[in-house]
């Protein structure tokens, strides 16, 4: 299996070599190894890398939203109700810098691998649940009911992606963000930390999930 790029890897050992990285498609926070290359004070990030599966597999990645602040346009924060004033979910390929999947699409337009809170589709409890996989499988996997679509590459031959979830601007009362995750190489720290907020990730059959749900997949939400 491949290993991230040192830019996403775990830093060093006491003995001065790598530590093993954490298994795949497990959230984590490696602290300055994302701070230094996304830099933002009032931002922080949990990541998780994954192999690209072969079709028609289909990585499925559940979690509970926080409540955020309606709009792009500048409002007032802290406001009132709000756990967060913005998060997201990206697929970046897994090489040096991070670029997020850029894809071109046949219509002209451009997916540019992330979806903003208020793009991202929500079950009633307040749940999502994201589908990455090839556009060849955008339109089945977007007719599935409250389900975001996320895309891997259709131009670079990477294998290897990083997932990123960012949490922006957050309010004093949330005690459940990425910002309360202790930056180590720990997904279970993380998941300790973030409680239902910790996203989880599985690979599963398109079929699977279309005909049963995210449920089939491992994801009882």
């Amino acid at each position: 299996m491949p290993a991230p790029v040192s830019a996403l890897g775990p830093a060093a050992g006491p003995s001065g070599t790598a530590a093993p990285p954490p298994p795949e498609l497990e959230f984590y926070n490696p602290g300055q190894s994302i701070a230094g290359a996304l830099p933002n004070a009032d931002t922080s990030y949990v990541l998780a890398y994954l192999v690209r599966p072969p079709e028609p597999d289909v990585v499925v990645v559940t979690g509970k939203a926080p409540t955020s602040a309606p709009g792009s346009h500048p409002s007032p924060w802290p406001a009132r109700g709000e756990d967060i004033r913005y998060w997201s979910m990206c697929i970046g390929a897994g090489v040096r810098n991070l670029p997020t999947v850029v894809n071109r699409l046949a219509g002209g337009g451009t997916d540019y691998g992330c979806r903003a809170d208020q793009a991202t589709r929500l079950n009633a409890a307040g749940d999502y649940t994201y589908v990455i996989g090839a556009e060849s499988q955008r339109a089945a996997i977007e007719r599935i009911p409250g389900v975001t679509f996320l895309p891997f590459s259709t131009s670079l031959p990477t294998k290897l992606y990083v997932l990123l979830l960012r949490n922006m601007l957050v309010s004093s009362q949330f005690t459940n963000s990425v910002q309360s995750v202790t930056p180590a190489d720990d997904p279970a720290a993380a998941a300790a930390a973030m409680g239902a907020y910790y996203p989880r990730a599985s690979v599963c059959p398109l079929a699977t999930l279309t005909a049963k749900g995210a449920a089939a997949c491992g994801h009882p939400r």
